[in-house]
C-alpha cells in the first residue's frame, strides 16, 4: 500500500525518500497523497512543485505537535514558505523572529486561508476523537447543552434559563450509581411516610406497594450476606433505609 500511495506523486515532490514516507502511519500517508491532490501536486502558498515539506501545527487541539498525525499535519508547503509561515506566526506571537531581515512570503490573507482550510479539515477528527474519549451515547446533543450553556454562562443571566433548569431535574432524577439508589430510595420512602401520616385517608398503591416490598426484601439479603465488620458500619444506613421502607411495604 505505502509504495502504491507513494508512486502516485510526482517525482521528487516531496522532499524525502520512500523510505521515509514508508514509517509514516497510513492514515498519514493517505492524508499527504489527499492534500497533494487538493494543492494540485504544488506548495499551499505558492507554486513551487518540488522538495515540498509537511507543515505541522506543534500544538495541536488533538494529539502531540511530533511525530506527525492527521491531527497536526496543516499542509505540504516549500521551505521558504515553511520558514516563512514559522516567522509570521512568531510574529503574530510577538516573539523575536528576525523578520525585519527577511521578505514576507506570505501575506495575512494567505496565511488566513490556509489555517482555515486546516481547521475545516480537522475540526470534525478532533470532534470524533473527544467523543470517542468521552463515551457520550448522544454527542450532538451534548454539543447543543454545551453551546447554550456557554451562550447563557457568558451573557451573565443572573437566573439559568428554562432547558438549562429542565436539564439539571433530569440529571437528578438519573440514578448512575449504588449510592444515588440509596439516595433516591430514602426520599421516596420519606416522603410517602410523610404523606401517610398527615393524611389518614392516603393509600398507597398496589403497584408501590409492591415495589418497596421488592426492596426492602432485596434489602434484607444484602444486610444479611454482608460481613460483621461492615454491618456495623452500614448499620446506620441500610437499616435505616430497609425500616423507612418496613412500614409501607407492610401496608
Amino acid at each position: 500500500m505505502s509504495y502504491e500511495l507513494w508512486c502516485q506523486l510526482p517525482g521528487r515532490f516531496l522532499g524525502m525518500k520512500y523510505s521515509t514516507f514508508y514509517k509514516y502511519r497510513d492514515d498519514v500517508k493517505q492524508l499527504i497523497i489527499e492534500l497533494a491532490k487538493a494543492q494540485k501536486f504544488r506548495c499551499a502558498l505558492c507554486t513551487k512543485d518540488r522538495g515540498l515539506v509537511i507543515e505541522h501545527d506543534h500544538d495541536p487541539e488533538e494529539g502531540h505537535g511530533h511525530p506527525y498525525t492527521i491531527y497536526n499535519i496543516r499542509g505540504l508547503v516549500c521551505h521558504r514558505c515553511n520558514q516563512a509561515l514559522r516567522g509570521y506566526e512568531m510574529e503574530q506571537r510577538g516573539e523575536y523572529s528576525n523578520w525585519e531581515h527577511g521578505y514576507p512570503y506570505i501575506s495575512s490573507d494567505d496565511y488566513d486561508d490556509y489555517i482555515y482550510a486546516y481547521r475545516c479539515r480537522v475540526y470534525p477528527l478532533n470532534q470524533e476523537a473527544h467523543e470517542r474519549r468521552v463515551g457520550c451515547s448522544n454527542p450532538s446533543q451534548r454539543r447543543q447543552v454545551l453551546r447554550k450553556f456557554d451562550a447563557w454562562f457568558h451573557e451573565e443571566i443572573e437566573h439559568p434559563p428554562i432547558w438549562y433548569r429542565r436539564y439539571k431535574e433530569q440529571q437528578r432524577r438519573t440514578i448512575e450509581s449504588p449510592e444515588d439508589f440509596f439516595r433516591v430510595g430514602n426520599v421516596a420512602a420519606k416522603f410517602l411516610r410523610e404523606k401517610m401520616e398527615s393524611d389518614p385517608s392516603f393509600e398507597l398503591s398496589d403497584e408501590i406497594v409492591f415495589i418497596f416490598g421488592r426492596i426492602k426484601s432485596t434489602l434484607d439479603e444484602l444486610v444479611d450476606s454482608l460481613p460483621r465488620g461492615t454491618k456495623r458500619l452500614c448499620s446506620h444506613g441500610l437499616i435505616e433505609l430497609s425500616d423507612e421502607i418496613n412500614p409501607l411495604g407492610g401496608r
